[in-house]
C-alpha cells in the first residue's frame, strides 16, 4: 500500500496470478503493492484507488476513505490491477493483460490516454514510481524468480537491478526495499549494497517505507499460531528493533503509510484459513491503534470471487495521493 503525491488518494490492487504460483517460496503467493509515499505531501488523508473483480474482470475502483461513493476508474473487457499515482496525482501507472501478458501501462488520473510501457512475453507487474517521477521500478517475472526492473517513466532506458519482489523507492530515492523467500532486504538505488534486514524462519514480505525513511512497515507471521495468522510489524532500520502493530486470528496484509506519517492502511482478510470470505481494507494510526473498516466485503465480492482466489490468497495494495481529495 503507497500514498500517491498528487490527489490524496488509496490505491488497492490484487496479486498477479502467474505470481502467485510461480513464487511459492516468498509465500505460496505473490504480494504486489506500490511505491512509498512522499514525505513532502503533507496534508489529509482521501480517497482510496483499488483493483477488484465485481462480476467479471478485474478494474480499477476509487472509494472514499469512509467507504462511500465508489466509482469504477477503467470499465474495460480486460483485466487491470495495480495501480500507482504519480508523485503529482496527474497520472495512474497499473498492470494490464490487453495484449495477452501482463505489461504496465500508464494513463491519465481519469482513465484517458491509456500507453504501455512495458512488452513481450514476460510477466511484469507491481509497478512504483520514483519520488520525483522520472523512474519506474517493477517486477518480472523469471523462472521462479522475481526481477526488479527499472526503467524512465516513458518505457525507455529498461534494465535489471537485482531479484525480489514487491520493490519500493525510499521517499529520498536512494534506497529501495523489497523481499525474497522469509525476508526483507534494503539496497542502493543502483542495485548495490543489498542487506537483509530481517531473519529467522517466519515469512517476512510486503513493505513499506514510512514517509521519514527511517522504518519498514510489513506483514508477517513471526510470533503466529497458526502460521497461516499474519500481522502488521514495523521495523527500525537503524536498531532493526522489531514492533509488532496488529493482532488476532487474521491475516493483515499490504500495509502502506500515509504521506503525513499518522495512518497505516492495510488489507485485512478475516479467514486466515485460506478460504478468502472476508477480505476488505482497513486504516489505522501509525502505532497500531484505532482499527477502522474502510470497505465491507458485500461491496466487493460479488460471484465470480477474485480471480485468484481458488490459487491463493488475494492481496490488496494501497496507495493514495497527497493533494487533497480530487476526483477521477
Amino acid at each position: 500500500m503507497v500514498w500517491d503525491p498528487g490527489r490524496r488518494r488509496w490505491a488497492v490492487r490484487h496479486p498477479t496470478a502467474l505470481a502467485v504460483l510461480v513464487a511459492v517460496a516468498v509465500v505460496s503467493f505473490v504480494l504486489q503493492r506500490r511505491s512509498t509515499s512522499e514525505a513532502k505531501f503533507p496534508g489529509s488523508n482521501g480517497l482510496i484507488a483499488f483493483d477488484a473483480s465485481i462480476g467479471g474482470d478485474f478494474d480499477l475502483f476509487r472509494v472514499e476513505s469512509d467507504g462511500s461513493h465508489m466509482k469504477r476508474i477503467f470499465d474495460s473487457e480486460v483485466n487491470e490491477y495495480d495501480p500507482a499515482w504519480s508523485p503529482d496525482g496527474s497520472k495512474v501507472m497499473y498492470t494490464s493483460d490487453l495484449y495477452g501478458t501482463r505489461d504496465i501501462f500508464v494513463a491519465n488520473a481519469d482513465g484517458t490516454g491509456q500507453t504501455r510501457l512495458t512488452r513481450g512475453t514476460a510477466t511484469d507487474f507491481s509497478p512504483s514510481w520514483s519520488p520525483d517521477g522520472t523512474q519506474i521500478l517493477f517486477n518480472r517475472l523469471s523462472g521462479p524468480h522475481g526481477i526488479i526492473m527499472l526503467m524512465n517513466a516513458d518505457g525507455s532506458g529498461l534494465r535489471r537491478l537485482g531479484i525480489g519482489f514487491d520493490p519500493k523507492w525510499s521517499p529520498d530515492g536512494s534506497r529501495i526495499a523489497s523481499y525474497l523467500g522469509y525476508h526483507l532486504y534494503v539496497m542502493n538505488a543502483d542495485g548495490s549494497g543489498r542487506t537483509k534486514f530481517t531473519s529467522g524462519h517466519s515469512y517476512s514480505f510486503a513493505p513499506d517505507w514510512s514517509p521519514d525513511g527511517t522504518q519498514l512497515v510489513f506483514s508477517s507471521n513471526r510470533r503466529s499460531v497458526p502460521p497461516s495468522v499474519f500481522h502488521l510489524f514495523t521495523i527500525d532500520l537503524s536498531t532493526g528493533e522489531i514492533t509488532r502493530l496488529t493482532k488476532g486470528y487474521v491475516f493483515d496484509n499490504d500495509p502502506t503509510w500515509s504521506p503525513d506519517g499518522t495512518e497505516i492502511a492495510f488489507e485485512r482478510d478475516t479467514t486466515p484459513d485460506g478460504w478468502e470470505t472476508g477480505i476488505d481494507l482497513y486504516v489505522m494510526d501509525a502505532d497500531g491503534s484505532n482499527v477502522r473498516q474502510v470497505t465491507t466485503d458485500a461491496a466487493f465480492d460479488k460471484p465470480p470471487r477474485l480471480a485468484t482466489a481458488s490459487i491463493a490468497r488475494a492481496a490488496l495494495a494501497v496507495m493514495a495521493t497527497p493533494t487533497g481529495r480530487g476526483s477521477v
